[in-house]
């Protein structure tokens, strides 16, 4: 067996042996945060493999869920990491993925562990920015205690499951394959993937959710599922997941449809099959601007509160993408942009794509409906800066109530 991988394995099962011992007993339970959970056994756990990997492997750097991020120096005496310097190996651990169903008594929990090399300095250690390139993952173990399902994966050595190797499913269709997806257990307001769900719900056979993103993944590995998409998951949560994926024959990138990167904001794995399928519908959904502007609509024919709120939030998230975006690009940039241009030709101004525009619009008219001077300023900045044509003329109420009707017409510009 490679010995890293051979390695990863006692880890996982020394770690599942007490979180098995746990599990039968009431939990001891502290909180991250307001509702983000954490137990004796995730500690108990991450020590009995962090203790492991340390020994076997001194020099390599370590990061661990319940150790919040920082990363476990690979020595005393280690110097500060620069930007742009590259660490040889780096460990990913989450000790207990499943923690809430684990305090619930709900058996549908993992240690997950993976190894990755070439790995930038950058983003694991506190004040350096992250890298654009993707890791290099080596070796990745997720296993299930409750059940004795070890999934094991290594670079180019192909994907097993209790040691007889797997592959993803063969179904080559979106309406007939079952997909997984996960929701975070903070910040829920802010996430939006209950869209997302809805839409996949609707286009499929079903969409499942069992609150470990390590056991979905490995689930696509071997063909239980067909796909699976989530928001905001850590390293530690995908790193050995995504490995077995594409070791199974699968692949997992953005929305996009590039590389996955440890930490990005999404992650969509599949059987490669229904990848374009699936990435269809995320970028049609990852337009926040075209979805806002439809809530908008709903609540001028029909005042609903709960359609205005859906507004808002969808302009909240374009607000805070424009904040974390040095470019400004509100979702149209890409393969994902590409796409939604093509498919809004008739709304196109010029070479700008049209999703900036509907940014424009959906922003100034809530400012006109709140009240609230945010959704004026980012309007007015969008405007100046993906189009100038319409950044010289005044605001009124009757203009923004007109833009959707130009648009419907076809028209070029958007004043």
């Amino acid at each position: 067996m490679n010995p890293f991988l051979e390695v990863a394995v006692e880890a996982a099962r020394e770690a599942g042996e007490i979180l098995l011992a746990e599990f039968d007993h009431p939990a001891k339970i502290s909180y991250k945060g307001e509702v983000d959970l954490v137990t004796e056994a995730d500690r108990r756990s991450e020590q009995a493999i962090v203790a492991r990997l340390r020994n076997h492997f001194p020099k390599h750097v370590i990061v661990a869920e319940e150790s919040s991020w920082q990363a476990t120096a690979p020595a005393p005496d280690a110097t500060p990491m620069t930007q742009g310097a590259m660490l040889r190996y780096c460990w990913y651990v989450d000790p207990l993925d499943g923690t809430t169903n684990f305090a619930h008594g709900y058996p549908c929990f993992a240690v997950s562990i993976a190894l990755a090399e070439n790995v930038a300095a950058s983003g694991i250690y506190p004040g350096t920015a992250r890298s654009p390139l993707p890791e290099d993952l080596l070796v990745g173990v997720v296993y299930n205690p409750f059940s004795g399902e070890l999934f094991t994966g290594a670079r180019g050595e192909g994907a097993f499951l209790n040691q007889k190797k797997i592959q993803v499913s063969s179904i080559e269709r979106l309406a007939t394959s079952l997909l997984c997806t996960g929701f975070p257990s903070v910040k829920r307001t802010e996430n939006p993937n209950i869209h997302y769900y809805w839409d996949f719900t609707l286009r499929s056979h079903g969409v499942r959710r069992d609150g470990s993103a390590a056991l979905d993944l490995a689930a696509v590995a071997c063909g239980r599922f067909e796909g699976f998409w989530e928001f905001g998951l850590k390293p530690w949560d995908t790193a050995a997941g995504v490995l077995l994926v594409r070791e199974a024959g699968g692949t997992a990138t953005d929305f996009t449809g590039r590389p996955y990167r440890l930490g990005g904001p999404e992650l969509l794995a599949s059987n490669k099959h229904i990848h374009a399928e699936m990435q269809e519908v995320a970028a049609f959904l990852d337009d926040y601007a075209f979805f806002g502007r439809a809530c908008l609509d709903l609540f001028t024919a029909d005042p609903v509160q709960q359609h205005l709120e859906s507004a808002i939030f969808c302009a909240d998230r374009l607000l805070a993408d424009f904040a974390n975006q040095a470019a400004g690009g509100f979702y149209f940039t890409g393969a994902s942009g590409e796409k939604l241009v093509a498919r809004t030709s008739d709304l196109h101004d010029g070479a700008v794509p049209a999703g900036n525009s509907v940014a424009a619009e959906l922003l100034l008219r809530l400012w006109t409906l709140t009240g609230e001077n945010r959704y004026r300023v980012s309007g007015e900045a969008v405007l100046d800066r993906f189009v100038p044509e319409a950044s010289a003329r005044p605001y009124s109420g009757s203009w923004l109530l007109s833009v959707a009707a130009r648009y419907r017409r076809g028209l070029k510009t958007v004043v």
